[in-house]
């Protein structure tokens, strides 16, 4: 979502929905206009927004595509060249919403200034990155299968594998407004920083497998998971019991 009211949503079957009133009312791009940029229909596993309203999203078997005028019209993008075929897990921006990554199968990892020229990283490991972010201070962090996540204190730096107690998965991230860094993941993992992300204390939040965490402008975090959406304080605290969807 973009603070301007701009929201997409992507999904399986390659669904593209978006909405202009920040999420009030959505339409979906036609049918015809998907089958240009992704004609197998593969699943849109992820989707991001610049500070200029530039719409990319990315999926299966490559697939990544972007917009330009609200979602009206897309045009079909190869970051990594025509040969690439791996699943695209996350993009995502820093701070300023210029500055791009992307994330994927096989440890890829890619880097832009503009959404349209890439490039590909070395990357420090060979399994697959589910997410990342950029810090408060400029630091990145990217995180995946069997709990690894690594930190480049600035770009161009060495990755560093940081050390955590668990294995398990993580598939999203946030940065909170006080610098405060959240991941979670598989089987109700959280893991919190408070040193941009040097550091990560571990704990288990719920009783499920989770996907994905937002803050709210109260500042109540709302994670979702397996079994639906649940709210916590700014301590990870439960707060409400979950809304079941779907």
């Amino acid at each position: 979502m973009h603070t301007e009211g701009l929201a997409v949503a992507v999904g399986h079957n390659g669904v593209i929905f978006v909405s202009q009133d920040f999420g009030a009312n959505w339409q979906a791009v036609p049918d015809s206009e998907r089958s240009r940029i992704n004609p197998n229909q593969e699943a849109l596993l992820t989707v991001a927004i610049d500070a200029n309203r530039r719409i990319i999203v990315g999926g299966a078997f490559g697939v990544v595509a972007g917009s330009s005028d609200l979602g009206k019209t897309w045009s079909k993008l190869e970051p990594l060249g025509d040969g690439f075929d791996w699943h695209v897990y996350h993009l995502s921006l820093d701070q300023s919403q210029r500055a791009w990554m992307l994330l994927g199968e096989s440890g890829t990892i890619a880097e832009s200034a503009n959404g349209m020229l890439w490039r590909e990283l070395r990357s420090p490991y060979q399994g697959s990155f589910f997410g990342g972010l950029t810090t408060l201070m400029g630091a990145r962090i990217i995180f995946g299968m069997r709990g690894r996540i690594y930190r480049q204190s600035r770009i161009g730096a060495d990755w560093e594998l940081l050390e955590v107690p668990t294995t398990m998965a993580w598939m999203a991230g946030r940065v909170l407004k006080d610098g405060r860094i959240v991941l979670v993941g598989d089987q109700g993992m959280t893991a919190v920083s408070n040193d941009d992300g040097r550091r990560f204390a571990v704990q288990k939040t719920w009783d499920a497998s989770l996907s994905d965490i937002i803050e709210t402008p109260s500042g109540e975090l709302w994670i979702s998971g397996k079994l639906g959406l649940k709210a916590f304080d700014s301590s990870l605290r439960a707060l409400t019991a979950p809304l079941k969807v779907g």
